[in-house]
């Protein structure tokens, strides 16, 4: 799951040091970088919430006991 967040902090980062040195990237890497990080994002989140969800009903199947 934090797979998912350090790939788009390492895209995040390449991608902001390209655009602060002046570096040119065509709109076609460009683009899919920053389609990858959406991606990736959306990944995490939905592992999360998951996750958070399962721990919730542990916690609820305890109390039902």
């Amino acid at each position: 799951m934090m797979l998912n967040l350090v790939f788009v902090l390492l895209l995040s980062g390449m991608l902001l040091f390209n655009i602060s040195i002046g570096k040119s990237m065509t709109t076609g890497s460009m683009s899919i970088t920053i389609g990858l990080i959406v991606l990736n994002l959306i990944f995490f989140i939905t592992k999360y919430r998951k996750s958070q969800h399962e721990k919730m009903e542990d916690q609820v199947s305890r109390y039902v006991r």
